[in-house]
């Protein structure tokens, strides 16, 4: 699309070609699929039902209250998008006159192409898209908890819990907050007290005084609700790793399950770097793990050709993203680095390990189950 619109065919153009060969592809694909259909998880089918429920919600909420389309990073979003459509690829920063963007902006330059061929405006635009990833994702991730169970339960449980978010049950860390009475310059009963005061429950205060120390209490609905190329990476991310671990597919078609990964994470590293860096991260890391273990263990979590094709793809995907991230932070030459674009550290690993091991039974039995696999078991 980039490259077609700033070859000379202008946005609407190279809108119209890029969406003529999707159709055609995926017209191809689903005719494929249809000489070697797999059946498809009863649960995972079920799962449907929350995509659409959760689809609906946020599509309601849009309508019902106009503002949200508009709200939070929405406005930035939109000033960009609207930048492409009246000055091409690629985007100025919409703040200052003149200055290159230091912002990914292939998700921009996607909803200026869906923009030109719906008729929509930008910010509508910007919210069916939206709409459409808040029911592709609890799909997505009942699909890939497939992959590791067969009880119907824990499959749509999954679906569930990836709509309201395992980081919004850091609040049982709360209680951490009181070892504040024993340190610092106001400790004891005064400290509890003042403790006790910041306790908000009726107002957006809430989400602050809830999160302890050490811990991230965000809301990943609100990812789905605010205008933002968060969710389609997140869709992404998690599509990644269901192609990764599909075997079938992998033993069928090993070359076409490379292209899959590889798009997928190049997508995602493109359209939200924060998202695709943890992608690549954790696909690289994966396998170097697994190469290690049958290098010391003589097995493997990962057979050989999966091994091969996250690789491969992260290879490919830091050799393509390579220019883009460059380009972000002003190659090198007065930009901010690409520090702010990498979030994995020990926060995260509290925020969500916690509360799935705290609240949640059966991540309790998974971690029991593991144990005695060794390192192994906890690599797959």
């Amino acid at each position: 699309l980039v490259a077609l619109a700033r070859a000379g065919l202008g946005l609407r153009g190279a809108s119209m070609l890029c969406a003529a060969a999707a159709l055609v592809l995926a017209f191809a694909a689903s005719s494929r699929a249809r000489t070697h259909r797999e059946p498809e998880p009863s649960a995972a089918r079920i799962a449907l039902a929350v995509s659409v429920g959760f689809a609906a919600i946020v599509a309601a909420s849009y309508l019902a209250n106009r503002f949200l389309i508009v709200r939070s990073d929405a406005w930035y979003h939109g000033c960009v998008v609207s930048d492409i459509l009246e000055r091409g690829m690629p985007p100025m920063e919409p703040g200052f006159p003149d200055v290159p963007i230091r912002y990914m902006w292939f998700y921009h330059a996607f909803n200026a192409a869906w923009k030109e061929l719906s008729g929509l405006s930008v910010f509508p635009a910007l919210a069916v898209f939206n709409v459409v990833n808040a029911f592709a994702f609890p799909y997505l991730m009942a699909r890939l908890a497939a992959v590791f169970f067969s009880e119907r339960r824990f499959i749509l449980a999954t679906a569930l819990l990836a709509v309201v978010g395992l980081e919004s049950a850091t609040w049982i860390l709360w209680p951490l907050t009181f070892a504040r009475a024993f340190t610092g310059e106001i400790r004891g009963m005064a400290e509890v007290a003042r403790i006790a005061r910041a306790v908000e429950l009726d107002n957006a205060g809430v989400i602050e005084f809830l999160r302890s120390s050490w811990t991230w209490m965000v809301s990943t609905p609100d990812k789905h609700f605010t205008i933002t190329a968060f969710s389609y990476a997140l869709n992404l991310f998690v599509f990644a790793f269901l192609t990764a671990r599909d075997a079938a597919f992998g033993a069928r078609s090993p070359v076409k399950r490379l292209l899959s990964l590889l798009v997928a994470m190049i997508g995602a590293l493109f359209f939200h770097v924060i998202v695709g860096a943890a992608l690549l991260a954790s696909a690289a890391g994966a396998a170097l793990l697994a190469l290690a273990a049958r290098a010391t263990r003589r097995s493997s979590p990962l057979p050989r050709r999966e091994i091969a094709a996250l690789l491969g793809a992260s290879a490919l995907t830091l050799a393509a993203g390579v220019p883009y991230l460059r380009s972000l932070v002003g190659g090198g030459d007065g930009g901010a680095g690409l520090g702010g674009y990498f979030h994995i550290g020990l926060t995260n690993v509290l925020t969500i390990a916690v509360p799935l091991l705290v609240l949640f039974p059966a991540s309790r039995r998974a971690a029991r189950a593991l144990a005695p696999s060794g390192l192994d078991g906890w690599m797959l």
